[in-house]
């Protein structure tokens, strides 16, 4: 015989069975207008306040695929999970590191931050280290002096930026959000969050007014925002695409944003490094 708390698990346990269709398994929520607009804009102001992140970014929507990642990073304490810090309260281990690929060929490599030499009395300097690859492989290698910070903070980095990669959201309202349409849905699981919706054309249209170019939502069929533990975690863009030959169209990525907090180690240059080959400086001075 069952007793009541095993009856009370079967009935919680069917009533997750019900939503296994939702966009997550196990049991979900749904969200309220209100709740949507100030999750929205909790993860947003979160994640614009994030000096340290990680994001990967694959974008399909033109012939060729262009992949990017930026780490900017700092060691933390083991103990304590927090970034190191000085006394002022700057970073100790500051570095970024910047990827690019077209087509899966690397096309562009940046590290910056403290720069070891090949010998263990060298002194510990900090460098901006470029790797470019041009289209007929042809790889040149440049080292600058220049801090993490500084990079950070330069014209340069400002494209990798998270400000700039979430542009997109800053003036996204609720209102340009039509939960409407064709695969769209409200989903909330935990500390997880998931927005599918179409946007509208009036935020399309105030979007390039305001910043002389489209935004990287237009042209979606369908447009998904993740929000976990109160920060962006990923955009993503779908599209119907046509089938070579055919009047039939299926649905694929044409666009997938990804951003975490923490990212994998990495190792700077060392400055003076050798061409075992050459001889040669692997690094010329820009």
């Amino acid at each position: 015989m069952k007793t009541a708390k095993t009856v009370k698990a079967i009935i919680g346990t069917a009533l997750c069975a019900t939503l296994v269709l939702s966009l997550f398994s196990g049991c979900s929520t749904s969200l309220t207008t209100e709740e949507i607009e100030m999750s929205l804009d909790t993860a947003l102001k979160n994640s614009l306040a994030s000096d340290l992140f990680y994001w990967k970014e694959t974008d399909n929507r033109t012939a060729d695929t262009i992949y990017k990642q930026v780490n900017v990073l700092s060691d933390i304490d083991e103990k304590e999970y927090v970034p190191l810090v000085d006394e002022n309260g700057e970073y100790t281990t500051l570095r970024i590191q910047v990827i690019e690929k077209k087509n899966d060929k690397e096309t562009f490599q940046s590290i910056c931050g403290h720069s070891s030499g090949i010998n263990a009395q060298d002194e510990i300097k900090d460098y901006l280290f470029e790797t470019v690859t041009a289209e007929d492989g042809t790889v040149t290698r440049t080292k600058e002096p220049m801090t993490a910070k500084e990079y950070y903070n330069s014209d340069a980095f400002s494209q990798y930026s998270v400000a700039e990669k979430l542009k997109c959201l800053q003036d996204l309202t609720v209102a340009d959000m039509d939960f409407t349409a064709d695969g769209a849905e409200i989903s909330k699981k935990g500390h997880v969050t998931q927005l599918q919706f179409k946007v509208s054309d009036d935020y399309l249209k105030r979007y390039e007014e305001k910043y002389g170019e489209p935004s990287v939502l237009a042209n979606s069929k369908r447009v998904l925002i993740e929000i976990a533990y109160e920060k962006i975690s990923q955009i993503v863009l779908y599209v119907d695409e046509q089938i070579a030959g055919s009047s039939m169209t299926v649905e694929t990525e044409a666009y997938n944003f990804q951003i975490v907090y923490l990212g994998p180690k990495f190792n700077v240059p060392s400055y003076n490094e050798i061409n075992s080959s050459t001889g040669e400086p692997v690094w010329k001075d820009a």
